[in-house]
This record gives C-alpha cells, sequence and structure tokens, in this order.
C-alpha cells in the first residue's frame, strides 16, 4: 500500500473525532501498526483497526490501496454499519499501539533500536482534486545541530534539500499547505515556516 494520505472528509474525521494528530495515525498506518481487518467487495478499500493511546480506544481507517484514507471511524460506528471486529484484533490493535508509544517514549523507532538522534519531516500536500494527503520527507542528523530547530533552519544546505525533496514529491498540480519536523520519533511537532 502507498504511503498515508487523508482526503479532505477523512481529515475533518480524524481532527473531530481523534485526540490523536493526524501526522500520528499516519504513523500507525504507514508503520504497519493497524490491523487489517478486512476488504471490500471491490478489493481496493481495506478496513484498518488502530488504537489511539490518547483517545483510549479503537477506531478504523477505510483507506484505499492508494493510500487515501476515505474516512476513520470510531469503532462501535464501524460494528454497527459495516461488521464486528473480534476482540482478538481489538487486542493486537492495542498491543502494536503500546509497542509504538513505548519505543517512542525510549526514543526508539518501531523498525530499529536507539541510533544517531535525527530530525524527521512530513509535508501536508493538497492534491490537484482538493484533498489532503501527508508525505514523508524524510530525515535530516540532528547531532550537527544540537538537536536544535532554530539551528537547522539557519543552515541553508538543509533547507535546500528538504526543498528538493518535497519538489520530487510533489505532483504537478499539487501544493504543500506545511511541512512539520520533529526531533526523533517523540518529540513535539514543529512546523518550518519557511517551507509551506
Amino acid at each position: 500500500m502507498d504511503a498515508t494520505r487523508f482526503t479532505r472528509h477523512a481529515l475533518m474525521r480524524v481532527l473531530g473525532r481523534l485526540t490523536l494528530p493526524p501526522i500520528e495515525v499516519a504513523a500507525l498506518l504507514d508503520l504497519g501498526l493497524a490491523v487489517p481487518i478486512g476488504v471490500e467487495a471491490d478489493g481496493r478499500i481495506v478496513h484498518r483497526l488502530f488504537f489511539s493511546e490518547l483517545d483510549r480506544q479503537c477506531f478504523v481507517a477505510v483507506q484505499d490501496r492508494d493510500g487515501s484514507v476515505i474516512t476513520v471511524v470510531p469503532l462501535d460506528y464501524h460494528q454497527t454499519l459495516a461488521w464486528p471486529v473480534s476482540l482478538a484484533a481489538q487486542d493486537q490493535a492495542r498491543r502494536l499501539a503500546a509497542d509504538y508509544e513505548h519505543t517512542r517514549r525510549d526514543g526508539t523507532t518501531a523498525r530499529a533500536s536507539a541510533t544517531t538522534p535525527r530530525f524527521r519531516f512530513l509535508a501536508l500536500v493538497r492534491t490537484r482534486a482538493r484533498r489532503v494527503r501527508w508525505t514523508y520527507l524524510g530525515s535530516w542528523p540532528a547531532n550537527p545541530y544540537g538537536g536544535s530547530f532554530w539551528r537547522l533552519i539557519e543552515d541553508g544546505a538543509a533547507i535546500v534539500a528538504l526543498q528538493h525533496r518535497l519538489g520530487v514529491q510533489i505532483e504537478p498540480g499539487e501544493a504543500a499547505e506545511a511541512v512539520y519536523g520533529r526531533l526523533g520519533e517523540a518529540g513535539r511537532p514543529f512546523r518550518l515556516r519557511c517551507m509551506g
């Protein structure tokens, strides 16, 4: 499945229904920390169960195979309108989220143990169809800047590299609305105003 991006409808549902920010929902989906619980008849739409530690409940992301999240619904809403979700799947989603939170608090990633600290970047992109999607711009070493975003911003080479990455990720007719970075997996998101 392609990288997660949100339709306008899905983004509004995440913002309205969850305390967990969209960037974290996208991370859970992209890192494989959601449990596939079914596929619609056409085979393109997948329902993926994830647990929000901040909200202390399960949600279902209804996602196209191209990565577009169509909507996000609470578990009880999904079970009423679509199909039941097993307790085993709910427990698995809780465990995956707990493991993710544990690795974030420890300063490691879900895929690797602690390494050199890095800034990680995501861009919020408006598509030609007026939808919104997140795209991952990669990471940048944090040690040369002492972990300071202010010092990173002052480095022209780092900004030019990020702008290049952004240019590669954006299709013709799309526009970056914002670029966010954070230190490691657990750092607080920081908006790079010079980027979008």
